[in-house]
């Protein structure tokens, strides 16, 4: 399909040029490393609610996505934590972390998917309503 090289730049173009990692129509800024947005970017975009989505435009919020993808001794392994962030780097204590591992298919392939994987169940279990809420309270006692 793309050799490797156009895939890069590709990847590096979305990197720079998106804000997003989302997939379908929502739009929601995020704050992750730049490993993470490329396994991101790599594994078609992480999920999120339209529900969830107008809450985090609504409040003008980010998601703060932490996480790793590694394979350790023929292991693949993806976690990631998940919590919302104001503009002003006003960071929730609410927080979602899900972990996965595969101990049959160690390869970097399969760690990023369970990465991704992992951001999704974050995304999905974390009760954006009350991080909402813990933020805009911390944003008012500054």
């Amino acid at each position: 399909m793309f050799n490797h090289s156009a895939r890069r730049a590709v990847l590096l173009g979305g990197l720079l040029c998106a804000a997003t990692l989302a997939r379908a129509g929502c739009s929601v800024s995020e704050h992750a490393s730049p490993d993470i947005r490329e396994v991101v970017v790599q594994h078609g975009g992480y999920e999120i609610s339209t529900a969830k989505c107008e809450l985090l435009n609504r409040h003008n919020l980010r998601l703060a996505v932490t996480g790793e993808a590694a394979v350790l001794s023929d292991v693949s392994i993806g976690w990631a934590t998940v919590r919302l962030i104001s503009s002003g780097n006003v960071v929730s204590s609410q927080v979602q972390t899900s972990t996965y591992v595969n101990r049959f298919a160690g390869s970097s392939e399969v760690a990023g998917e369970l990465l991704v994987r992992a951001i999704n169940d974050a995304v999905a279990g974390l009760d954006f309503e009350l991080a909402a809420q813990e933020v805009k309270r911390k944003m008012a006692s500054r």
